[in-house]
């Protein structure tokens, strides 16, 4: 269960610094057309192979994942809630958190890169996920994977070898007489395409299960990373800003509402980062998935303001009181 707090007794997380950081990357536009009443294109993701060609949005985002393996195991994940669609950025109504098992485990994720793979990840593991069972994270996140290379076999089918009348699976097990330099050919636009998949689709899967508590993994480049060390993770443009949060206050929360206002605070920071939205949606994962409403959002930036401001005034008064000019 969430317990929030005073701002007093928020106070203490006054190590939290007041350094604006400005990393901007240059990140490629997507094509498709937006959908303004959703912010969703207007062709959603069907089941088996997807029409990318048609639905596509860029997510120029921060996604941030924060573990607690404290009393009562919880995983924090915050996003903003920008897309890019062509040359147009916008924050859309629809947040970027997903729910994607609601207990036992309890699991939930946040996406960057192309959205309609997010989309149709997430729809996949989610309809496997009602005919099958799976006790831990690791379980739900192998699902992803799983579903992943899916992907990559549908679109290859679809996109590369469909006009041939040919199947990846006819193509790589010989099922049909072709040249070996037609092989080649074949199979090198479907390395690509796997590439262009996969480097496209980062996520942050976290949630808690009996046997291993908290725990954090990232899907990048097709495969798992699990992040039990550090326990925190950024994906999206403003990552670098948001990861240089954690690292300068050092993460060793003393309970999750000190996870919770120092991710919250990394995302703040990631606004400076270009394409990151102001707004913030907040998921806390323990025995089931609680998503914060955005009153509670709202007190938590007010929360760190008053740090920060806090923070401002203690520098300033300790520089004031140190003479420095005496050391000219």
């Amino acid at each position: 269960m969430l317990v929030f707090f005073d701002i007093s007794s928020r106070l203490r997380v006054s190590r939290l610094l007041k350094n604006a950081l400005h990393f901007r990357e240059n990140l490629s536009s997507s094509i498709g057309s937006a959908d303004t009443g959703t912010g969703r294109c207007a062709k959603t993701p069907s089941p088996g192979v997807l029409s990318l060609r048609i639905y596509q949005l860029l997510i120029m985002t921060v996604g941030i994942g924060a573990a607690y393996n404290g009393n009562n195991p919880a995983v924090v994940l915050i996003a903003d809630r920008m897309v890019t669609t062509g040359a147009v950025e916008h924050e859309h109504s629809n947040g970027k958190l997903e729910m994607v098992s609601p207990g036992n485990p309890a699991v939930a994720a946040v996406a960057s890169g192309t959205l309609s793979y997010a989309d149709e990840l997430y729809y996949r593991v989610g309809n496997r996920l009602l005919d099958e069972s799976a006790d831990t994270v690791q379980a739900v996140a192998d699902l992803f994977v799983e579903e992943m290379h899916s992907i990559v076999r549908d679109e290859a089918n679809d996109k590369i070898l469909s006009d041939y009348d040919l199947t990846l699976n006819q193509l790589t097990n010989e099922g049909v007489a072709l040249s070996d330099e037609l092989v080649r050919d074949f199979l090198s636009q479907v390395t690509e395409l796997k590439k262009e998949i996969q480097s496209s689709t980062n996520m942050l899967i976290g949630g808690v299960d009996n046997y291993h508590g908290a725990q954090l993994l990232e899907l990048r480049d097709g495969s798992l990373t699990r992040h039990r060390s550090l326990e925190f993770q950024c994906i999206g443009s403003g990552r670098r800003s948001a990861s240089l949060t954690f690292m300068r206050n050092g993460y060793e929360p003393d309970d999750l509402e000190d996870a919770l206002m120092l991710a919250a605070d990394a995302k703040n920071q990631a606004s400076e980062a270009q394409g990151v939205g102001d707004k913030m949606d907040i998921a806390v994962v323990d025995d089931d998935v609680t998503f914060l409403e955005e009153d509670r959002t709202n007190y938590i930036q007010e929360v760190i303001e008053d740090v920060r401001d806090a923070e401002r005034e203690a520098r300033e008064n300790t520089i004031n009181e140190a003479n420095i000019a005496t050391l000219r």
